[in-house]
């Protein structure tokens, strides 16, 4: 019979997946740049956007510098949202050229001001 791995020792589904760190790395990078667009274009100090956000100034300074150790994309999807956009995710099969198992993640953003 296989025994459970306990909570602490789960990996996540990222890391389960086929996916290059890079990868992972860069999509939070793009999602925390849009958010530090959004933070500048409608002129909030990092207090307003903490507030708005629910985290300190301090964890605001480190994301719109782009030091996202702690940020996890569940995070940072909620932050998007209270900002008041929208995220969408697309699955899509791959074209014919690409063989199988070897898909790729693509990211694509609007304005979000």
């Amino acid at each position: 019979m296989k025994q459970k791995q306990p909570a602490s020792k789960k990996k996540s589904y990222l890391s389960q997946q086929p996916i290059a760190q890079e990868e992972v790395t860069l999509l939070r990078q793009a999602l925390a740049q849009e958010i530090s667009s959004f933070i500048t274009a409608k002129n909030l100090s990092q207090y307003q956007a903490a507030d708005i956000l629910g985290i300190s100034q301090p964890k605001v300074s480190a994301l719109v510098a782009g030091k996202l150790a702690g940020f996890s994309f569940s995070r940072l999807f909620r932050f998007i949202t209270l900002l008041g956009k929208d995220i969408t995710i697309s699955v899509s099969t791959p074209s014919q050229s690409r063989k199988s198992g070897s898909g790729t993640i693509h990211i694509q953003t609007k304005q979000l001001n």
